[in-house]
């Protein structure tokens, strides 16, 4: 089979794994075949290319893009690297938030946008969050993830994962798996033909149904191998 001119791509947290879902060993040998047959993988998620590069060579995937930090920051190793620091909003907000009483949290070190990991106190974080966003007018986005631990990112309006897409060549065809919210605008592209595990969030099943993408019964890594098996036997 040729796929040279196939793309396809993977959010990470809530797709590829979670702390409690680790990849399966199927799933690393399936990257490989398909990399052997001329397909061009890629990783599309709201974590660190630092993170990503870590993640991604434990998990064998050697992607040719990262779009770390939700489009944020796209990298091609050796080729590209490219990040949005456009926005003097996300400074103001970093410069300020810490006047700010919020829940504790886990840090995760960013290079644009704010990340924090609130567990059972995110739904009150991104509350507060909204509230200082929409009290300063700052032209940010509030995501909030109620799986993988509760997630809460403060991300400038127009960074998203469709930034990528400006880096993949036209007349081929883009797969994309994920989960959750983030993935929703990279879904809805035209260029792209979306697919979802079994654990994705509602909305992200309707784009896909709606797409006639491949919504998983498998959760996590299983539904990834379930959905390429059934896309590339």
């Amino acid at each position: 089979m040729d796929l040279k001119k196939v793309f396809i791509g993977f959010d990470r947290d809530g797709t590829l794994e979670l702390a409690d879902h680790p990849i399966p060993d199927r799933l690393i040998q399936k990257f490989q075949i398909l990399k052997e047959q001329g397909a061009t993988l890629f990783i599309a998620s709201g974590k660190s290319y630092v993170d990503l590069q870590v993640i991604c060579d434990r998990i064998s995937l050697n992607p040719r893009l990262f779009c770390a930090e939700n489009g944020g920051h796209i990298v091609i190793p050796n080729e590209v690297e490219w990040l949005d620091d456009s926005s003097q909003d996300i400074l103001f907000f970093k410069d300020n938030i810490n006047n700010i009483a919020l829940p504790p949290a886990r840090f995760e070190d960013k290079r644009l946008l704010w990340s924090r990991t609130f567990g059972a106190n995110a739904a009150e974080a991104a509350d507060i969050l909204n509230n200082f966003v929409t009290q300063h007018k700052l032209n940010l986005d509030v995501l909030y993830y109620r799986s993988g631990g509760g997630t809460v990112e403060i991300v400038p309006k127009g960074v998203n994962k469709t930034n990528l897409l400006q880096y993949l060549p036209e007349a081929t065809a883009i797969h994309f798996v994920g989960d959750n919210i983030n993935d929703l605008n990279l879904m809805g592209d035209p260029r792209v033909t979306p697919h979802a595990v079994g654990n994705a969030i509602a909305s992200v099943k309707e784009c896909v149904t709606k797409k006639n993408g491949i919504v998983s019964t498998f959760d996590v890594g299983h539904g990834v191998l379930d959905i390429l098996d059934k896309l590339y036997p």
